[in-house]
C-alpha cells in the first residue's frame, strides 16, 4: 500500500469508516484526481493486490462507484471512468440497503438522476453513530448537491435535518408520512393505502385478517399505518382482524421477525384467512412460510403487500401489492431543485395492482 492509500486508510479509521466505505472513498479519489474521462480503471485484481482488501469489498465499492455514474462497468470490457461533470447531484442517506424498498427507491432515483443529467451519490448509515458522523461523508458542496434521507427513524430523521441545516444543505425526506418533520418531504397517501388495501380484502369475503407488523414502529411511517388500521378495523367493524406486533428496532432483519411471527399467527383460533405484512420483506417472508408449509395461497390464506417489491409479478403466486407511484421521486428532485426555497409538502396517492395472491374468503 502507497503512502497515500496509508493515510486515507487512516483518516478513514479516524471518521469510524467501513472497510469498503474507505475503499470506495479512495477510488473515487483515484477516479477525480488520477484518470481523464474514458480512460480505462483498475482492474479487481489490481485493487486487490494495491489495496490488500478481499474482492467481495472492491467489488462492493466499484459497483456503488458505477451507481453513481463515476464508473463504466461491461462483462468481459472493463470499467473506465466517467469524467463528464455534474452541475447538479444529488445524494441519499438509507439506514438499511438490504431492504427490498430501499433497493428499489435507489434505483429509481438513480435513473431519475441519470435523465435529468444529476450526479448520485449512495451514503451509508450506521447504527449508534451520530448525525454528525454520518455527514462527514460528504464531499460536494451545498450548491452542488442536496440530500433526501428515507427509512430513518423519528429521532434521526430530526437529527440529520438539522445536521444539513447547520451545513447548508437543502434536504428532503422521502417517506411513507412525514408526521410533523419540520423541512420539505414527499409522502405516500397512508390513509389511502390501507383503506384499499382493507376494502380488496372486504369485498373478497375476508374478516379475519392478520396485520403483521414487521418493521419498527419508531418509524413514523409505520407508527401511523399502525394506527390507521386500527382505525379501519374499528369502523369495518372487523372483529376477528388482529394486530401482531414483531417489536422490531431500527436495526433489526424485518424478513427474519416476520417470518418468525408466522408460527403464532396459524396458531390463531380461528386461523386468518388474510394476512397483510406492513413491508415488502415481511410479505417475502409470510409467502416462503406458508410455501414451506404446504399453505395455498390464495385457496387457504389471501397475501397483500403493502409495498410492490420486485419481482412481484413474476413469482408464483404473483403478489397483489400497493405500490407507490414514480411521481414520489420526480416530485422530489423537482423540489430539491426548484427555485423555490420554501419548505414544500407534497403527498402522492397509491394504488392497488391485483394479481394472484388474493382472493375469496374460504367458506
Amino acid at each position: 500500500m502507497s503512502k497515500n492509500e496509508k493515510l486515507l486508510d487512516a483518516i478513514g479509521r479516524k471518521m469510524g469508516l467501513t472497510l469498503h466505505e474507505q475503499v470506495r472513498r479512495h477510488l473515487r479519489d483515484l477516479v477525480e484526481t488520477q484518470f481523464s474521462d474514458g480512460e480505462r480503471f483498475f482492474t479487481e485484481r489490481e485493487l486487490i493486490e494495491r489495496l490488500n482488501v478481499s474482492q467481495p469489498t472492491v467489488r462492493r465499492a466499484l459497483a456503488e462507484l458505477a451507481s453513481e455514474g463515476l464508473l463504466d462497468r461491461g462483462v468481459g470490457k472493463g470499467t473506465f471512468v466517467r469524467k463528464s461533470v455534474k452541475d447538479r447531484s444529488v445524494g441519499i442517506f438509507v439506514p438499511k440497503i438490504d431492504s427490498l424498498l430501499q433497493l428499489s427507491l435507489i434505483q429509481s432515483l438513480a435513473g431519475l438522476c441519470a435523465e435529468r443529467d444529476y450526479g448520485f451519490h449512495l451514503y451509508h448509515m450506521r447504527p449508534n453513530h451520530s448525525m454528525k458522523d454520518a455527514c462527514r461523508v460528504l464531499q460536494r458542496s451545498p450548491q452542488e448537491e442536496r440530500i433526501i434521507f428515507s427509512g430513518t427513524s423519528h429521532d434521526d430523521t430530526w437529527d440529520l435535518y438539522h445536521e444539513l441545516e447547520t451545513r447548508g444543505y437543502r434536504s428532503l425526506f422521502l417517506t411513507g408520512s412525514a408526521g410533523d418533520y419540520p423541512g420539505n418531504c414527499v409522502q405516500n397517501d397512508e390513509e389511502g393505502m390501507v383503506r384499499l388495501a382493507i376494502e380488496h380484502l372486504v369485498a373478497l369475503g375476508h374478516q379475519r385478517i392478520a396485520f403483521i407488523v414487521n418493521e419498527p414502529t419508531s418509524l413514523s411511517s409505520v407508527n401511523l399505518r399502525l394506527e390507521l388500521i386500527r382505525r379501519f378495523i374499528e369502523t369495518k367493524s372487523l372483529k376477528e382482524a388482529v394486530v401482531l406486533d414483531c417489536g422490531l428496532q431500527t436495526w433489526d432483519n424485518s424478513f427474519n421477525a416476520a417470518y418468525n411471527k408466522m408460527d403464532e399467527v396459524m396458531a390463531l383460533s380461528p386461523r386468518p384467512t388474510a394476512m397483510c405484512p406492513l413491508s415488502a420483506a415481511g410479505t417475502w417472508a409470510a409467502l416462503r412460510y406458508l410455501t414451506k408449509n404446504r399453505v395455498r395461497v390464495p385457496e387457504e390464506v389471501s397475501l397483500l403487500s403493502f409495498e410492490d417489491p420486485p419481482l412481484s409479478e413474476q413469482i408464483y403466486p404473483s403478489l397483489t401489492s400497493l405500490t407507490r407511484s414514480p411521481e414520489m421521486e420526480m416530485k422530489a428532485l423537482d423540489i430539491l431543485w426548484s427555485d423555490d426555497t420554501r419548505v414544500q409538502t407534497a403527498t402522492i396517492p397509491s394504488r392497488i395492482i391485483v394479481r394472484e395472491s388474493t382472493g375469496p374468503a374460504p367458506s
